[in-house]
């Protein structure tokens, strides 16, 4: 939960589009982003068949308020969320960013 309470309050006040990382996020070769998009996903893994992880991605205010409110309330990790932000957002995906082999330590 600490994580998700992390994300929230990074995604507070969000009125232009903003860039997300986690402290264990490492940068790969860089790619062109779609013109209009709510959340880009820049990477992550893609367990139980779609994609998973929250260590990079950029939002604009229409998904910052939602993933805000999402997360605010959240009982797991966020990474588990992706499926709501998918219904309600247009998400692109574009590997960027890959997870290092260190664990997070923002999990109090």
């Amino acid at each position: 939960m600490g994580c998700a309470l992390a994300h929230a309050l990074a995604l507070e006040n969000i009125n232009e589009p903003t860039l997300i990382l986690e402290d264990d996020a490492e940068p790969l070769e860089s790619q062109e982003l779609p013109n209009t998009w709510d959340l880009v996903w820049l990477g992550g893994n893609t367990l139980l068949g779609g994609p998973n992880g929250t260590h990079a991605y950029v939002v604009n205010a229409n998904a910052a308020s939602l993933m805000r409110k999402v997360f605010s309330t959240a009982v797991t990790s966020p990474d588990f969320y992706w499926s709501v932000f998918e219904h309600e957002l247009e998400v692109y995906y574009v590997q960027m960013y890959k997870q290092s082999g260190s664990l997070s330590d923002i999990w109090a």
